[in-house]
């Protein structure tokens, strides 16, 4: 099933799998004109919504963006990212969570997704991967990334 919705702007993007690496849901969405820290922390909060409403209780969030990992170690952020950390904040009730950072070579399935958005100017919501997302998928559940 795929869900599309005109928008424009930075994108903010995540791939939610199982346990053994196999897909669940991959979304990949607009937010106008935002800095990448508000993006990246948008894509953990609406990934994390995603997640609880699949019925998940227990996730390893990757991101590669090592400042919203701090920003979300200390619980606190400038204004205009405060109300996502605080939607983090509940969302985390009830889950057990552990916050990783991986180099962006490890994280090409969600830069596709990304990629793919910005060129397309749509929302996207998936259920299946297909094409090269799936190829990225079996690939980054095959081999081990490497940042040299």
């Amino acid at each position: 099933m795929v869900l599309r919705k005109e928008i424009r702007g930075r994108p903010a993007q995540g791939i939610i799998r199982d346990c053994r690496g196999r897909m669940v849901l991959a979304f990949a969405t607009g937010l106008n004109i935002q800095t990448n820290v508000f993006a990246e922390l948008f894509a953990i909060v609406k990934g994390l919504q995603m997640a609880r409403e699949a019925g998940c209780t227990q996730l390893l969030i990757e991101t590669d963006a090592k400042v919203v990992l701090q920003l979300i170690a200390k619980d606190t952020g400038a204004w205009h990212i405060q109300h996502l950390l605080t939607r983090l904040r509940i969302l985390r009730r009830g889950i057990t969570i552990v916050f990783s950072h991986v180099y962006r070579e490890g994280n090409q399935p969600a830069d596709y997704l990304a990629n793919h958005a910005c060129q397309l100017n749509t929302e996207l919501v998936l259920t299946q991967a297909e094409g090269q997302l799936a190829s990225l998928i079996r690939f980054d559940n095959l081999f081990p990334s490497f940042r040299f």
